[in-house]
Order: C-alpha cells, then structure tokens, then sequence
C-alpha cells in the first residue's frame, strides 16, 4: 500500500530490495527504502527475522519437567496408598522385621516366635 508521497522506484532502483522486498521513494528525500515481506527486515530486507523461539522452548521444557515430576509423585503415592491399604500396615512391618532378620522367616506373626 501506498502513500501519497511514496512512488514505486524507477528502473535505476528496481534491484535494490533484497528477497522479495518492494522498492519506493519519496520525491524530497534522495534515497529509496524498502517495504520487507514478512519474515525480512533491515534497510533492503536483508536480514531474516525469526521470532526467538528459545526461551519459549526453554519455558516449555520447564513446563514439561515440572509437569513429569509431580505425575511421577503422584504415582509412586498412589502405589504405596494402595498397597498399605491391601495388606495394612501391620503386615509390612512383620515383612520389614523378618526382612531384618529379627524373626524366622517360617514364623508369621511375632507372638508365635516367642512362644
């Protein structure tokens, strides 16, 4: 688009956009300039312009871990609830007692042991 006091450039301009970009001039100023496609800025479009794309990889790596880590938590929770709850908390400390070699592994509970 346009203005009223911008002209497209005349054949001694016609390459001086780089990639793509569209040449004008303005009769009161001696130079032309450049209007940039997307993606292309500078002077005569000739550099790239690429949104930075790092700190957002960055923050969504974050997301992501944070997100592994509390799914993980909540998991390992979960296991040790239901397992609790199936065979009580008794019976894990027998198993962790006659894992300590503290009672017989033949015998079940502690007061058979000592009898």
């Amino acid at each position: 688009m346009t203005t009223d006091h911008e002209e497209p450039c005349g054949p001694s301009h016609r390459s001086f956009c780089l990639n793509g970009g569209l040449c004008y001039v303005i009769p009161t100023i001696p130079s032309p300039f450049c209007r940039c496609i997307e993606n292309y800025t500078g002077a005569r479009c000739e550099e790239v312009f690429l949104p930075s794309s790092s700190i957002q990889t960055k923050s969504d790596l974050f997301t992501a871990f944070v997100a592994l880590t509390v799914l993980l938590g909540t998991l390992i929770l979960g296991a040790l609830y239901f397992l609790c709850r199936e065979h009580g908390f008794n019976s894990w400390s027998r198993k962790i007692a006659l894992a300590g070699g503290h009672l017989s592994p033949h015998t079940t509970t502690p007061e058979a042991h000592a009898s």
